[in-house]
């Protein structure tokens, strides 16, 4: 299952990823990059199980993407899939997350987030990301190389 960007991620690895982030119903998940939106996808059916749509408790994913044609694409295949189903817990926003999107959260909004973007290792993005996360947060990244890992690492 390709999730966006170069990575392919098979269900396995989805699910393992769900289970690192310690998810359940009802949590806020924040994911930048959202791809063609298949991680989304994982991620709803993990904070909805058997929740109501209505219920203003009901978690969300809110997924964010800089260029607007993934975002469409992605928007497009979670209204498709089990016929919008799970799009209730799925929030779309495209642009800048440090700059245009995450200025309008208050701190803590999140109970875990999964980076999957260019380079995520910026000051400005790890503030960014610090500041949304609950203390007990869980935070996932792919990062394809070495360096990559220790940027983001010393700048957590």
């Amino acid at each position: 299952m390709h999730t966006g960007g170069d990575i392919a991620v098979g269900t396995h690895g989805l699910y393992r990823q769900i289970t690192l982030l310690d998810l359940h119903p009802g949590d806020r998940v924040l994911e930048c990059g959202t791809g063609n939106g298949a991680l989304a996808l994982y991620l709803a059916r993990a904070i909805a199980d058997g929740a109501d749509s209505n219920d203003p408790e009901r978690g969300c994913v809110v997924t964010v993407e800089r260029p607007d044609a993934h975002a469409v694409g992605a928007q497009k295949f979670v209204r498709q899939y089990r016929r919008g189903g799970l799009l209730p817990w799925i929030e779309f926003h495209t642009g800048d997350l440090a700059i245009d999107i995450a200025p309008q959260w208050p701190s803590a909004s999140f109970d875990a987030a999964i980076l999957d973007m260019p380079d995520p290792s910026t000051p400005q993005m790890m503030q960014t990301i610090k500041r949304l996360l609950r203390n007990d947060a869980r935070c996932i990244c792919y990062l394809p190389n070495m360096t990559q890992v220790v940027d983001t690492v010393r700048e957590a």
